[in-house]
């Protein structure tokens, strides 16, 4: 399993990664927009490519940041079931405890 602040480091990093494609993406329609007002054929062309690249990448990184999301809610699952479990056999540790003076007592 992986360290808890590593992977919030991973998150990190595809958080920071979306920031990047989002902003490629606004600049990438600014140069759309731009191309298109000085009507240069070869111009809007590029930016329309770069557009398409900037929106690629953008899915592509969001895909990443699901995965990393998904990653964490499995691990803070798994914490919490390991606490549960914890949990549950110190109650059971403390019902043997209890029920030991009343077998003493009995007898």
């Amino acid at each position: 399993m992986v360290e808890k602040g590593q992977h919030q480091q991973h998150i990190q990093h595809a958080v920071e990664g979306a920031d990047d494609a989002i902003t490629m993406l606004q600049k990438s329609q600014q140069a759309v927009l731009k191309a298109k007002e000085t009507a240069s054929p070869q111009d809007i062309k590029k930016s329309e490519d770069q557009l398409d690249h900037a929106m690629t990448n953008l899915k592509k990184v969001q895909t990443n940041l699901d995965f990393q999301t998904n990653q964490s809610q499995e691990q803070q699952v798994q914490y919490i079931q390991q606490q549960l479990s914890q949990t549950k056999e110190d109650a059971l540790e403390v019902q043997q405890i209890e029920a030991s003076p009343l077998q003493n007592k009995k007898r």
